[in-house]
């Protein structure tokens, strides 16, 4: 009888390992951002005291999800999912922190995190004005496609802007010279202009959408 439990209990240890293997496979991503906040906790162990010890905590928060999402793969407990999801966010938090000591005594570091926001918003802008490119080829009506046009092209040179003096802040720590006093202006009034003219190019192209289909069904 023991030795028939034996086998049993062997083959299924051996049975549940390619499940073993799929889990880990799934969760390990979190396995391994704990083992870089390891990482750089080691490298930040003099010199940056603060960040070491924030890069330690989100090591052990981001090892805990790794485990919790392990147990919830098995289980299936909404509570540990939900343990799992605070315990990343934690941790990700812990890592930005950890990040702005760094940043305290790195310039670089410094002037990297505002630069990565403004690309962010250029970019997000950029797929903004390319959706809308894209939809006024297909609109009839004059006034709408002027309302656009006028909206990407200040969209445009707002952007533009924009990058260039990140670009100059990225590199050097100093805005161009010469839109050190323009900057705040030119911003502000190219893009009010194009998000008027693309308030007033959405709601003529609307317009003009609802009045194709009434057409097409009274046809």
């Amino acid at each position: 009888m023991s030795e028939a439990k034996e086998e049993d209990f062997e083959h299924k240890l051996a049975s549940f390992h390619p499940e073993f293997l799929r889990i880990i496979r799934r969760v390990y991503p979190l396995a391994v951002l704990g083992s870089l906040c390891v990482a750089i906790s080691a490298f930040a162990h003099q010199s940056y005291p603060e960040a070491q010890a924030y890069a330690l905590a989100s090591a052990s928060l981001f090892l805990t999800a790794f485990v919790l999402s392990f147990l919830y793969e098995l289980f299936k407990f909404t509570l540990v999912a939900l343990m799992s999801y605070i315990s990343t966010a934690l941790a990700v938090f812990l890592l930005f922190l950890a990040i702005f000591e760094f940043s305290v005594n790195v310039p670089m570091i410094s002037r990297t995190f505002p630069s990565i926001m403004s690309f962010l918003a250029v970019i997000f802008f950029t797929s903004l004005y390319y959706s809308m490119f894209k939809v006024i080829r297909r609109v009839k009506s004059k006034l709408s496609r002027a309302s656009a046009w006028i909206s990407i092209s200040c969209g445009v040179l707002t952007l533009s802007l924009m990058v260039i003096n990140q670009i100059s802040f990225l590199l050097s720590g100093e805005y161009v010279a010469f839109a050190i006093d323009l900057f705040p202006k030119l911003i502000v009034s190219f893009l009010a202009v194009s998000l008027a003219f693309s308030v007033v190019a959405i709601y003529l192209i609307r317009k003009e959408v609802k009045k194709e289909k009434s057409s097409a069904k009274q046809q």
